[in-house]
């Protein structure tokens, strides 16, 4: 009965509403139902409250009134939050909390009636803030909701407060601390009121709701009771800020509003930090189930679709995605009723080419002199053979911390190069489907794999870096990767699996992918790195392969290198400007997929300026001739010092062109991998 009479109101006014979602409509008719009963509250209490003012007080306390209206709205802003998922939705809610309570029952102690406007002023600020997003349904009448009932609160129900602690005999200012039964009976009095306004609304909301999120009431009551039990907590400390102002001045006054705007810094910073952490932690573990399920999902991709929709949402809380491959395919929409994304969006990703962000506030590039009133995320998705744009990720975030989703880049761009990777081996298999079966496969291993390599080798000022693979059959069990850390830093890496073959192949693929993921989350520590990759490798595979590893992270300011070596040749660091010595970099531990809860050990090194690291696969020093003979390590030192001037690329160049003159004619038996980095 209810939902009949709220939908044939909501429907006056927003006639798309049909045409959402179930849990849109159930949102947005709760906000409705809270806004019928809000609004009137509010006019009620901002009348009282009207009444009881008294504006000479204003006048006379005027700057009293000003220090706590602006210092309410700097703790406002210094609010803090954290998302509170519910069932199995992405989105689930946010728990937005600040201690601008303790400010505004300040106010009220001290200045009686008059002092509540300060947080009157301070919700009308929040709403001229918000005024962009009014335009926008359903966050108009969530707005709308929100905003009534913090101004029934703040009137209504405080005056109310204020009034009973005036029954009780309480004096207005509070006089000191002898007052303080009277005046927490008073705050606890609006609690309960405010207790009671949001009832109606999160009942109705929370049993219409807990179906579709696939979770029980009792979970919203609870998140609604953690909001509340909140206010509850931290209000009484205005009794203590009061009670110190009327017994010793300013002086006390400053002191605590000082420790509070202190506190609600640190507690602002600590949110976005574990908010943070947590999202890092849903991108990791999302990116890696979507990987896995496409690793098992037919090669054509045909179900790519449904794993986007399946796990997608989840790594990215509070926000919308759209995923388009050119010129007119969707492979996904969420929500498929709200996330609306205009053709001259896909065009201007297309056109660009680059991944980027757009906060709050900025012009929207492809539609000028028209700012954006949420964060967005947009990153092209490029074919792995030709770097065409044949695709785009677009998401747009409601997210509390709105310019903390700049670190949500490198999850999007991983996202836009995986669909990238499937639609290309989707394509490959589609190409080589007439082939003869096992060529199919080794082609489609081979393809694959060289996707893994990094496109390019990085171009950084006072380096030389330079990369070569030679695989011995179509695929590879050697490989190697630049990865690109903060704080100025590159990790190197080397590896070799211990066997030929698509085996190896695949093998290397997830060793690649597992490392390069630890890689980045310990990203100065390539012990740590590497412990994490072996126990992720054993517990995701079966077979009896292992793979040498050398991974060096390196300091592109400082020229430290610290690095951890998994059972893999010593690389050869060339000291030509100290007699041309030459460290060899050995082991510092057991090859990764072996056993359990081994570790390794950091070595660090320095590398200066002119001096060499050349780093390579056996495949290099046991290459054979007819004579079975091998090159041998003698033979590679011997090119590398050589020439102690020559460049990175021109020592590279030398081994391999002496590697392929002492092999002759005779077969390549295995992999030859050579990375040189050289400090200039």
């Amino acid at each position: 009965m209810l939902t009949t009479l709220l939908t044939q109101i909501a429907s006056r006014f927003w006639k798309e509403l049909p045409e959402q979602d179930e849990l849109t409509q159930i949102v947005s008719l709760g906000d409705l139902l809270g806004m019928l009963y809000g609004v009137p509250l509010s006019i009620i209490g901002l009348t009282w409250l009207s009444l009881r003012t008294d504006l000479s007080l204003i006048r006379e306390e005027w700057l009293l009134f000003l220090v706590l209206l602006i210092t309410g709205i700097i703790v406002e802003e210094l609010s803090f939050y954290m998302i509170v998922r519910l069932g199995n939705v992405s989105g689930g809610g946010s728990f937005y909390g600040s201690l601008s309570g303790i400010i505004t029952w300040t106010a009220a102690f001290l200045m009686g009636f008059s002092g509540l406007w300060t947080a009157v002023l301070r919700n009308v600020y929040s709403i001229i803030k918000h005024r962009r997003h009014l335009s926008q349904m359903p966050l108009r009448w969530q707005i709308i909701r929100t905003h009534s009932f913090a101004t029934a609160d703040v009137t209504l129900m405080s005056v109310i407060g204020l009034e009973v602690y005036l029954v009780l005999n309480g004096d207005l200012p509070l006089p000191g601390f002898e007052a303080v039964p009277v005046a927490f009976a008073a705050i606890s009095v609006r609690f309960l009121l405010a207790e009671a306004l949001t009832l109606p609304y999160i009942t109705y909301t929370g049993y219409r709701i807990s179906s579709v999120m696939g979770t029980s009431i009792g979970e919203v009551y609870w998140y609604t009771f953690v909001t509340l039990i909140f206010v509850a907590v931290i209000q009484p400390f205005s009794i203590l800020m009061a009670a110190i102002y009327s017994e010793t001045g300013w002086t006390g006054l400053i002191f605590l509003m000082a420790a509070l705007l202190l506190t609600s810094f640190m507690a602002n910073r600590l949110s976005s930090a574990v908010e943070r952490s947590n999202q890092r932690t849903r991108e990791l573990s999302q990116l890696e189930a979507l990987g896995r399920a496409i690793i098992d999902s037919p090669p054509d991709a045909s179900t790519l679709a449904d794993l986007l929709a399946q796990y997608v949402p989840k790594m990215f809380a509070q926000s919308g995605i759209a995923i388009h491959i050119y010129p007119d395919e969707n492979l996904l929409i969420y929500p498929t009723n709200q996330m609306h994304v205009s053709p001259q969006v896909w065009q201007w990703i297309k056109t660009s080419g680059k991944a980027g962000y757009i906060l709050p506030g900025e012009e929207l590039p492809w539609q000028k002199n028209e700012g954006s009133p949420d964060a967005r995320i947009y990153a092209p998705i490029t074919d792995n053979e030709t770097n065409r744009t044949i695709g785009a990720v677009y998401l747009i975030s409601v997210h509390p911390d709105r310019k903390g989703i700049v670190h949500w880049l490198p999850a999007v761009q991983s996202l836009a190069a995986q669909i990238a990777s499937t639609l290309h081996s989707a394509r490959v298999y589609q190409q080589t489907l007439e082939h003869e079966k096992t060529r199919q496969e080794l082609a489609l291993a081979g393809r694959i794999q060289a996707s893994f390599l990094p496109d390019s080798v990085p171009k950084i000022d006072g380096w030389q870096l330079t990369a070569k693979l030679a695989p011995a059959r179509d695929t590879s069990g050697d490989y190697y990767d630049f990865i690109v850390l903060n704080n100025n830093r590159l990790g190197v890496l080397v590896a070799d699996v211990a066997d030929k073959g698509v085996g190896a192949a695949l093998y290397m693929a997830l060793s690649r992918t597992v490392i390069r993921t630890y890689a980045v989350q310990y990203c100065d520590e390539p012990e740590e790195a590497l412990r994490a990759a072996n126990e992720r490798i054993l517990s995701d595979t079966k077979s009896n392969l292992f793979v040498t590893v050398f991974y060096g992270v390196l300091d592109l300011e400082t020229g430290t290198l610290n690095y951890a070596n998994a059972g893999h040749n010593p690389p050869y660091l060339c000291h030509f400007q100290n007699d041309g010595n030459v460290d060899e970099l050995w082991r510092t531990g057991l090859p990764l997929g072996m056993f359990r809860g081994i570790h390794w050990e950091r070595k660090t090194v320095s590398i200066a300026s002119g001096e060499l690291l050349v780093m390579y696969t056996d495949g290099l020093t046991e290459a054979h001739n007819r004579h079975l003979d091998m090159f041998g390590e003698e033979r590679l030192l011997g090119i590398i010092q050589a020439d102690t001037t020559a460049s990175a690329f021109q020592i590279q160049r030398e081994i391999l062109r002496e590697v392929h003159h002492f092999m002759g004619d005779f077969p390549q038996f295995d992999d030859i991998t050579l990375v040189t980095v050289r400090r200039e």
